[in-house]
Parts: C-alpha cells; sequence; structure tokens
C-alpha cells in the first residue's frame, strides 16, 4: 500500500517482526476493501466500517492506508495487476498456437473470468471510475496497459505492422473500451448472458479489427516464444 511512512523496525511479537506484522495488517486491509467497496459501494464507506471487516483498528488503518480513496486506490490496483497477470499468463501459455482467433479467445476468456467474481467487477467497472482525479488517473493508466498489450502482441504476430504508433493507440483504446462496456452490460445484467458468449462475440470484434492491423485470421500464424510474450507483458 501507498500511503504512510511505517516503522519496520522493532522486535518479534508472536513469532512474527514488526514488518511482518505490517504486512499482514495491509493484507487485511486489502481484503476488507475488495469485501466493502465491493459490496456496498466506495462513496458510503467509512473508516469504521473498514476496520470493522478488517478486525484491526483505526490507528491501523491510517498507518497503513491513510485515507478511503487511497485504500480504494490499492484495492483497484490490487485487482487489475491480478486480472493483467492472469491475461498475461494466459497469453504465454498460447505462445505457440498459430490460431489468431484462439489467441484472441484465451485473452478475453481470462479477463471477462477474473470479472466473474462481482466484487471485482464493481470495484474495476464501476466504483473505481470517477472516485476523484487521483482514481481516474489510475483508472485511465491501466485501460492503457490493457490497450498497449493488444497492440503489442498484434505487433509480434505481424511482419509488416503498416500503422503508425498514434493509430495503434486509437485502436488499442477502441478495442478495450468496447470490452469494458461489454463488462458493465454483463454485470448490470447479472451474469445473464453466459460468459463464452462475450468471448465469441468480442473475440468476432478483434478478428474484424485484426484486418486493419494486417492479419488474416483464419490462416496459420507464426508461432511466438513464451519468453517474448512475457517480455511484451513486462515492459507495461
Amino acid at each position: 500500500m501507498t500511503k504512510s511512512t511505517v516503522q519496520t523496525t522493532g522486535r518479534t511479537y508472536g513469532g512474527m517482526s514488526q514488518e511482518e506484522r505490517i504486512a499482514q495488517r495491509r493484507q487485511q486491509f486489502l481484503r476488507a476493501g475488495i469485501d466493502v467497496f465491493g459490496t456496498e459501494g466506495f462513496r458510503s464507506v467509512t473508516v469504521r466500517r473498514i476496520c470493522k471487516e478488517a478486525k484491526l483498528t483505526d490507528r491501523y488503518f491510517y498507518e497503513c492506508c491513510g485515507s478511503i480513496e487511497s485504500l480504494l486506490m490499492d484495492v483497484y490496483e490490487h485487482c487489475m495487476q491480478k486480472t493483467l497477470k492472469g491475461v498475461t499468463a494466459h497469453i504465454a501459455s498460447q505462445a505457440s498456437t498459430k490460431q489468431w482467433q484462439q489467441l484472441i479467445d484465451t485473452i478475453l476468456d481470462s479477463f471477462f473470468q477474473e470479472m466473474e467474481d462481482p466484487r471485482v467487477a464493481r470495484i474495476c467497472m464501476f466504483e473505481a471510475d470517477g472516485a476523484s482525479e487521483d482514481m481516474h488517473q489510475l483508472y485511465n493508466r491501466y485501460i492503457g496497459k490493457f490497450a498497449q498489450l493488444t497492440i503489442q502482441v498484434s505487433k509480434h504476430y505481424v511482419d509488416d505492422w503498416q500503422l503508425s504508433d498514434e493509430e495503434g493507440d486509437v485502436i488499442g483504446n477502441a478495442l478495450i473500451g468496447g470490452v469494458i462496456q461489454v463488462t458493465r452490460n454483463w454485470v448490470l445484467s447479472d451474469y445473464q448472458v453466459p460468459r463464452a458468449v462475450l468471448v465469441s462475440g468480442a473475440g468476432k470484434i478483434f478478428a474484424g479489427m485484426a484486418t486493419l492491423f494486417g492479419l488474416t485470421t483464419n490462416k496459420d500464424l507464426q508461432p511466438a516464444s513464451s519468453t517474448d510474450l512475457e517480455g511484451i507483458s513486462a515492459r507495461l
């Protein structure tokens, strides 16, 4: 977590160092934030409510988090990092595939699977956007990360990339913006549409856009190496 500067030296207590106890409390507040923000929302939540859920005192809250807004930012980043890590792991697992559509469907399925947790979906799709200027910037930064990932993976499979960086950014953001809106509608419908239908529908949009990248989706691709794809992820 970001916020307060805390002392990390001290005696061992209960078999744990002070540094370990602080880390443990941070995790308790993160878990509490996911549960409370994900079920009750951000705007009505108090420090007392978070502390009750975490089973810790407000002293520890201010030591670890600083403010409700800071905790929301930490919780959002935790959820998005987990989602991004899951997506990139699936990309690496598909390094040997020769089918663009299979690769894209795997990526989309990983993303939608993370959003099947209604707490995570509420935090990432609704509560974070517009909560504050700092939160808004963090939200946009992660949208940008997913847009960059889309373009960088596409570039990896195209021998003669014709799009400028600016055009790539526009297309990447358009694609991810579409996925975000689809996800929001899915959550608001209480997940009435099967995940497989979302993957299939969104995958067709990506397939259509692939022609702009110079990819032919019904032809075999040159397989990538998992090391190369992991390198793309590490640069985000």
